[in-house]
């Protein structure tokens, strides 16, 4: 009895130790790079869209330059203009209203110069089908983002 007491003891040790470790690179928890990510959705569009290599090649730098003018408009724009429900300690402003509408509409406007700008890009090396799937993948992560962010 007291061997299979210490025995469970020791096991209860053993998993509790192994349980508090940090997670391995590779493993649930741990966040990829931006570089890290943008490779994975890059190689998951080639893949979705069944590019040969020499489209992929062609598509992968175009790729990665419209998802960075992407990520500079989110910068340049800011999240502070920004606001989740529930999150504000005073209810705005009028003018903060405003002033986050305009700044809405600027965004909007950005975003879509640059994918106007890209869609002639994508289209020497993709369908139209396939460029179609790519604005939509955006969306789709972007809905999951904000059901992901939105307050409980």
């Amino acid at each position: 009895m007291m061997k299979k007491l210490i025995f469970s003891l020791v096991a209860i040790l053993f998993a509790m130790g192994v349980m508090a470790q940090p997670p391995q690179k590779g493993e649930r928890g741990e966040r990829p790079s931006p570089q890290e990510m943008l490779q994975r959705r890059c190689q998951h569009l080639i893949q979705k869209m069944g590019l040969g290599q020499e489209a992929a090649a062609k598509f992968e730098p175009i790729y990665r330059r419209y998802q960075q003018e992407m990520m500079q408009i989110h910068r340049q724009y800011g999240r502070k203009h920004f606001h989740p429900r529930g999150q504000e300690t005073t209810p705005p402003t009028d003018e903060q209203i405003e002033e986050r509408m305009l700044n809405r509409f600027a965004l909007s406007r950005a975003i879509l110069e640059v994918r106007e700008r890209y869609y002639k890009e994508f289209r020497t090396v993709l369908s139209p089908r396939q460029v179609q799937h790519i604005y939509e993948q955006e969306r789709e992560g972007g809905e999951r983002m904000q059901h992901r962010h939105r307050p409980k």
